[in-house]
């Protein structure tokens, strides 16, 4: 069976630029050309329903459900999930002045990612959901932050001055003590797949990991799923 989308189209390396949209962490560009290379051969169509399981969509005559919405997977497949709802809160830096462009995307616990206009997001908080987090400052989200964002950058302070705060909601999965959080890979029900609790860290894996759902979900056979992403499923 052929990709739907080819390594060359799908490779980050054609990324030149990496921005963040409100709370949209997933690189727009890439995401808009990937679909419309599944579109364009015959791969993919959207069609909009209002589901509440995923026999819902097995009503409507699908083979095969693929369950990918985030954290709201947990509304989906409740008894097969162990995942919880964190808040991300982010600050965004505007160049100073006198600043020197900071264009290097770098994560290590933190990240630091160079948006549009010379802007250049730091984040992220890890947190219970609080539906007040817009009354929360700068100067608590920096605070929150702690001092890894100036370890990645130094001359941080010197070059950018904080200039407003964004949040977003975001599934991690609950794993036991010492384990990783690893995300869902699995088939939580006969023709139902699942993917999710990427955290942060979607744009990184979903190549990965979408190459080997399609493999599995091909094949119909769920113990084609690497072992441990499954840890995480009642």
């Amino acid at each position: 069976m052929q990709p739907l989308v080819s390594a060359e189209t799908a490779s980050l390396t054609s990324i030149r630029k990496s921005w963040y949209a409100k709370t949209t962490t997933v690189h727009r560009m890439y995401m808009k050309e990937l679909w419309n290379k599944c579109v364009s051969t015959g791969a993919a169509s959207h069609r909009l329903e209002r589901v509440k399981s995923p026999a819902d969509l097995f009503d409507s005559g699908f083979d095969s459900v693929v369950i990918a919405a985030g954290y709201q997977s947990n509304d989906l497949v409740p008894q097969h999930m162990n995942m919880q709802r964190k808040q991300g809160r982010n600050v965004i830096f505007r160049k100073r002045s006198s600043g020197s462009v900071f264009n290097i995307p770098m994560v290590s616990g933190k990240y630091l990612v160079p948006q549009r206009d010379n802007d250049l997001l730091a984040g992220a908080t890890v947190e219970a959901v609080d539906p007040n987090v817009n009354e929360r400052g700068i100067s608590e989200t920096l605070e929150a932050l702690g001092t890894r964002i100036f370890e990645l950058y130094p001359d941080l302070e010197e070059h950018y001055e904080p200039a407003s705060v964004t949040s977003g909601v975001r599934g991690i999965p609950i794993r036991p003590p010492g384990i990783a959080p690893l995300p869902y890979l699995s088939s939580p029900s006969p023709n139902v797949w699942l993917i999710a609790g990427l955290a942060s860290r979607g744009l990184l894996h979903h190549a990965l990991l979408a190459d080997l759902l399609t493999n599995a979900l091909v094949s119909n056979d769920p113990s084609l799923l690497p072992e441990e992403l499954q840890s995480g499923i009642d």
